[in-house]
């Protein structure tokens, strides 16, 4: 895990998430405008739990910035030390999509 995983506890990470599907008949990767999309606070563990709601801001058609600003006013269950999943949920053509990028909240450094 890289410092790109990181955020400091009281501080906001934007978390980018592209979205691309593999084409089976033409064997490319292509961009996938979804028809809706939300973005959510996970809790790390084998059936990870939704704990708050965040943030999207969408760049283009396929390009995506969440919020996650890591404090209990996010949700009440944001702890320094733990680690979190920012999840961008989609859906496109009824099909249904979930990205999850792992976010650890670690101490301040002031």
């Amino acid at each position: 895990m890289n410092n790109d995983n990181k955020v400091e506890y009281k501080s906001t990470i934007t978390v980018e998430f592209i979205t691309k599907a593999y084409d089976i008949a033409s064997g490319d990767v292509v961009d996938v405008i979804p028809d809706s999309y939300s973005a959510k606070l996970e809790s790390v563990e084998n059936i990870p739990r939704e704990l708050a709601d965040l943030p999207v801001e969408v760049v283009n058609n396929n390009r995506f910035l969440v919020d996650f600003y890591a404090s209990p006013d996010t949700s009440s269950e944001v702890y320094c030390g733990n680690g979190y999943y920012v999840v961008l949920y989609y859906s496109k053509d009824l099909r249904k999509y979930a990205e999850r990028q792992m976010i650890i909240v670690v101490p301040d450094k002031k």
